[in-house]
């Protein structure tokens, strides 16, 4: 559940990044106050912070790591790359 809803507010992060350089390459950000950029930039930040952190507590707690081999393991035959 905390992985989706990471991957979501990253989407939304990505969604408002793009908003942002759209409005730029159409209409310039010269219609915008410095008060609003700064807080899309804040908000952009933020979201993706939220998401990632969410997707990484999700990762830890499920245990499930990328971790093939131990250090007092020796390799298979099969697990070579």
């Amino acid at each position: 559940m905390k992985k989706e809803l990471g991957k979501w507010f990253m989407d939304v992060a990505k969604y408002m990044v793009t908003a942002l350089l759209l409005s730029r390459l159409f209409n310039g950000l010269d219609d915008w106050p410095l008060a609003g950029i700064m807080l899309t930039i804040l908000g952009i930040i933020g979201l993706m912070m939220l998401g990632l952190s969410l997707i990484n507590m999700s990762e830890s707690h499920s245990g499930k790591r990328n971790v093939k081999f131990h250090r007092n393991q020796p390799m298979k035959k099969g697990d070579r790359k």
